[in-house]
């Protein structure tokens, strides 16, 4: 029976031993004597006993006990991670993290014991007991966690999902630190010249409702010569960090422009740097100068008031600004008080620009055109006299183009001469009421007639220019002649 309750240890199990009758031996009698009847004694009873049961050895029963990972310990701390992101959008970096475990770089344990990581996918491959765990991301339901720079980011271990061989319980949450890069300015000027723009170039608009318009970072890169990169050296697009400035007026003076990353697109870091604005020397190629008239025939620019001074137009080079006279500039005319003379355009730099620049533009000088509108006549009054070999009705004309007084002959020559005519009419009697003097407004003066004071003379003349001026012309009919110019004045004999 005993032999039947041995396992292959060779070792009892409990309840048998519990249960197995003693039986002592019979004790064998010392003497020879066959005949004597064996005594048989009987055995003492013992009173039972409570037994205490028999210890197994460890290995007879294989037997783990449960593990909590909350007492777990990792072989290092996760490492930071890089920030990620795709097309603008934060990406979750959980994974990478996962994949620490998954391969082996970090390993958990329990005291002496090391888990094993089986992801939930693969729990189908256990068939026995032991410590297993696997790695949740909670990035899979939260958007707002294991994507942005910080550490504020977790995984959490947790058991892989065998209940019937799994022998790990609890879980615990495993910080990592997201790393951004950091904002990199270079080859930004120092120095940039006026051109009456602000340093930074402005969009115009204000798409985050701050009040402030907003910067065109790639824009004002080029403008100021810059690169943003990050701590790789790698360029970053203009909408991962910020420009601002101070006192950015355009005028001359010096600008704080500060530089700054967008932590929420994984770029940290302010860079701050003086920009100066400074006078801008001018030269040739650095604006563009035209006639203001684009209809101007600059092989005939007419004079007025004895000068020729067509207005220009003066423009920074490339489609920059238009430069405002006097302010910016100031124009200085050479020959233009001649006909048929060439004359040149000049210009001396002011205010926020400095430069001279020497015949940016030529033009020859037209002759003046004569004409009713251009030409006013006038003619002096003249004194009665009683003796009029002392004096004559007759007033010369004069003729004035603005300011300047023509000549006779040598500015103009008369087509038709001056003719004389009573502009009203005049009556003279004598002391005793008798008509002594008698004409009619319009009647032509004979040239030897004694006019009387208080009469009002009309003096009618033609003209064209002289052949002998190079300052004047004339409109001309078909053939090419000169069409007479007809004026009418009046003046008063006193």
């Amino acid at each position: 029976m005993a032999e039947d309750a041995a396992d292959k240890s060779g070792l009892p199990w409990p309840e048998e031993i519990i249960e197995a009758e003693i039986v002592p031996e019979t004790p064998v009698s010392d003497t020879p004597d066959s005949d004597a009847p064996a005594v048989v004694e009987e055995p003492e009873v013992e009173e039972p006993q409570d037994e205490e049961p028999i210890a197994i050895a460890d290995s007879a029963v294989p037997q783990k006990e449960y593990i909590n990972l909350e007492d777990a310990k990792l072989s290092q701390q996760v490492p930071s991670q890089d920030y990620k992101e795709n097309d603008g959008v934060a990406q979750p970096v959980g994974g990478d993290v996962s994949d620490l475990f998954k391969d082996g770089t970090i390993t958990v344990s329990v005291g002496s014991d090391k888990l094993q990581y089986v992801e939930d996918g693969d729990a189908s491959t256990i068939n026995k007991e032991g410590y297993y765990f696997t790695v949740s991301d909670p990035a899979e339901s939260d958007s707002d966690v294991n994507r942005h720079i910080g550490d504020n980011n977790y995984v959490t271990l947790v058991p892989t999902d065998v209940p019937e061989y799994n022998l790990v319980e609890g879980e615990i949450d495993v910080p990592f630190t997201i790393s951004g890069t950091e904002l990199v300015v270079q080859s930004i000027n120092s120095t940039i010249y006026y051109d009456g723009e602000p340093v930074l170039v402005y969009t115009g608009r204000d798409d985050n409702g701050d009040g402030v318009p907003d910067v065109d970072n790639e824009e004002t890169l080029r403008r100021i010569g810059g690169v943003i990169t990050d701590s790789d050296n790698e360029v970053l697009s203009g909408d991962r960090y910020t420009i601002t400035a101070v006192n950015d007026s355009a005028d001359i003076g010096t600008v704080m422009v500060a530089f700054e990353g967008k932590p929420e697109r994984g770029v940290n870091g302010r860079v701050t740097q003086n920009i100066k604005i400074v006078r801008r020397e001018l030269a040739a190629a650095d604006v563009e100068v035209s006639f203001a008239d684009k209809k101007l025939n600059a092989s005939s620019v007419p004079m007025v008031d004895g000068q020729a001074t067509p207005a220009v137009t003066v423009r920074l080079s490339g489609g920059g600004n238009e430069l405002v006279k006097d302010r910016d500039y100031s124009v200085v005319y050479a020959d233009n008080n001649a006909a048929g003379k060439t004359a040149s355009v000049s210009l001396e730099f002011a205010g926020n620009y400095s430069g001279t620049l020497s015949k940016v533009l030529t033009f020859t000088v037209a002759r003046d055109v004569l004409s009713k509108n251009t030409v006013s006549a006038s003619a002096p009054d003249k004194r009665y006299s009683i003796f009029s070999w002392f004096s004559s009705f007759k007033s010369t004309p004069e003729l004035k183009y603005g300011d300047k007084t023509l000549s006779l002959n040598s500015d103009y020559v008369y087509v038709e001469q001056p003719t004389y005519y009573y502009a009203n009419d005049v009556v003279k009697k004598n002391i005793f009421g008798r008509v002594t003097f008698s004409r009619k407004a319009g009647q032509k003066i004979p040239d030897n007639e004694s006019v009387p004071s208080g009469a009002k003379i009309e003096c009618r003349f033609s003209i064209v220019p002289s052949s002998a001026t190079e300052a004047y012309t004339a409109a001309t009919d078909k053939g090419g002649k000169y069409i007479p110019i007809s004026f009418s004045v009046k003046y008063n004999m006193k």
